[in-house]
């Protein structure tokens, strides 16, 4: 046996073995031991919100008994002519006339979109994804989107979107030589526009020609942003017996405050411009225009702008139906989703268009 006196002598010796191989055990790596789970309490979906979406409000549902048919109109002047004379007994009173236009027409649409979803699906899938509620949530989305690009297709336009004036009032929106008659310059030129003092003549120009004032707003996102932000209006806050000096940007209410309106509705709401296939291209399905009307809830001879029938035969749902149809043969089912409406115009005259009210 060797026998090392002293630690030096023991490095010595040491030195004298040559290269060594040190040997490292290395711990089972997590790919090998365990597989792959999904956390189902977490997904991405890009849902949009269901405020984002405003054609109910700004058309609002009724139920409808009949698929087609027609809507009494009164006369306009019915209530504006003072037929009262002064009377005295024996005599006959003043005639007064009770009278309709011409009907309103409507005929409802039906709109529908289906998913089949295999009968085994529901049981393989993991965990986090749950194929009847992505069912569901697709067809509730996809039924809104499209309804909400119906009105706006229908009702937010005039000759100068590239459409034709469905409404009483049409004005566009200009970078210079306005006449606030047909022309006004856009919200989004702060140094010349005048938001305030055109919600001022655009609400009398509409009641000159109904008798009602306007008490709503409908504008798309864009031109409400740009509003939001507009030195008059942010100054109208700071100034006088508004003193709220640290205000930079409004919300909608204060907005409405500020233009002198009872209330805004942004359409926030998107779709996709390009095939379903292609790459998505976003865009707004409220661009960048603006209406001022009148709205309320339909009843029997009341003033609004407009209405959206809703037929709810045979398969029921005031707003969407949905069905589940199966397939025996293949083992399948057909989830589908079914809408039947017409959204129509009332009175024509108690809304006006303001086309590119921003750049």
């Amino acid at each position: 046996m060797v026998n090392f006196h002293s630690l030096a002598g023991f490095a010595g010796k040491v030195v004298n073995l040559g290269p060594q191989t040190a040997h490292i055990w290395k711990g089972l790596d997590y790919g090998q031991i365990m597989v792959a789970r999904i956390q189902g309490d977490y997904s991405l979906a890009y849902r949009q919100e269901k405020s984002d979406f405003i054609g109910d409000q700004w058309f609002p549902l009724v139920d409808a008994k009949f698929i087609s048919g027609l809507y009494p109109k009164w006369n306009l002047g019915m209530f504006f002519n003072d037929y009262v004379t002064t009377w005295r007994p024996g005599t006959m009173p003043a005639m007064g006339d009770v009278n309709l236009d011409d009907h309103g027409k409507f005929v409802c649409q039906r709109y529908a979109c289906q998913i089949p979803l295999a009968d085994d699906i529901p049981y393989v899938a993991d965990p986090g994804v749950d194929p009847k509620f992505a069912t569901t949530a697709f067809l509730t989305d996809v039924m809104d989107l499209h309804k909400e690009r119906v009105i706006a297709s229908q009702y937010f336009q005039s000759s100068d979107t590239g459409g034709s004036n469905v409404w009483g009032t049409n004005l566009n929106g200009v970078t210079s030589g306005e006449n606030n008659t047909s022309t006004f310059r856009r919200f989004d030129d702060y140094i010349d526009s005048d938001p305030r003092g055109f919600f001022k003549n655009i609400k009398l120009t509409v009641k000159s020609k109904t008798g009602k004032t306007p008490n709503s707003a409908v504008m798309g996102e864009q031109v409400y942003e740009a509003l939001r932000i507009h030195p008059q209006l942010i100054q109208w806050y700071q100034t006088g017996a508004n003193t709220v000096r640290s205000i930079t940007e409004l919300n909608e209410e204060a907005l409405a405050k500020a233009l002198g309106i009872d209330r805004i509705l942004v359409g926030k709401a998107m779709y996709n411009t390009a095939k379903p296939d292609d790459d998505v291209a976003l865009d707004w399905i409220f661009g960048k225009h603006m209406w001022v009307g009148y709205i309320d809830t339909p009843g029997p001879m009341k003033p609004l702008a407009g209405m959206n029938l809703s037929f709810t035969e045979p398969l029921g749902g005031f707003n969407t139906a949905f069905t589940t149809v199966p397939d025996m043969l293949t083992h399948a089912e057909y989830n589908q989703a079914f809408q039947c409406y017409a959204p129509v115009i009332m009175g024509e005259k108690l809304g006006a268009i303001l086309a590119n009210a921003i750049s």
